[in-house]
């Protein structure tokens, strides 16, 4: 019973500590609550627009384009969302329609945004009207200018381009070497339009087939 009624003291005062030290949280948390409520730009809270009726997109037509030419082109059209619609393509600056034109083949991401910023996104590809061809385009382009006497020809360089193999095989290759200029070498005197690059980029693209 000694030890008992000794202790009681002690207990009453741990008692007081938590109490006292509840209030203490609780006047914190309040002063916190009411910073945040306070202030008008949090750096942790979300400030964009609620996009739960973020405009839809539809693609009306992709035109397709010829190897090497910028005639292609996308039309989609947009629907709801809030206020005027604008349409970007790759990121570029918003505009009034939903058009665009001359363009290259390839895939390209359009944007619809509406008045409030929501926006939606949709990949479009623009074809190519006909496909390129290994005989009649790509293999002449190397065979005149790098499968030539000295350089890539049975008995001198490897590979030998001249055979049609050997361009499908490292095609890749020699899609990255012609577009770094330096397939032909600058010392044959011979050089490659953009045309004949942008023929092989094509016919790569398109599988490299033997075609």
């Amino acid at each position: 019973m000694k030890n008992t009624k000794t202790s009681l003291p002690h207990f009453a005062n741990y008692r007081r500590v938590l109490v006292l030290a509840v209030i203490v949280l609780i006047s914190m948390y309040s002063c916190i609550s009411q910073n945040a409520e306070d202030d008008p730009n949090p750096q942790n809270s979300n400030n964009g627009p609620s996009c739960a009726n973020a405009p839809s997109l539809t693609l009306n037509e992709a035109q397709s384009t010829s190897c090497g030419q910028s005639t292609g082109s996308i039309t989609v059209s947009g629907s709801g969302g809030s206020g005027t619609l604008t349409y970007s393509l790759d990121g570029q600056a918003f505009q009034a329609t939903g058009t665009f034109s001359n363009l290259k083949n390839g895939t390209y991401t359009v944007t619809v945004k509406d008045g409030t910023g929501c926006t939606n996104t949709l990949n479009i590809t623009v074809d190519l009207t006909d496909e390129t061809s290994l005989a009649n385009d790509v293999a002449p382009i190397i065979q005149t200018n790098c499968a030539i006497s000295g350089c890539h020809v049975s008995g001198a360089q490897n590979p030998n381009l001249s055979d049609k193999a050997n361009i499908i095989d490292r095609a890749e290759r020699i899609l990255a070497r012609t577009s770094e200029r330096t397939m032909p070498p600058s010392s044959s005197g011979k050089s490659l339009t953009a045309q004949q690059i942008e023929l092989i980029r094509c016919w790569v693209d398109a599988g490299a087939k033997d075609n």
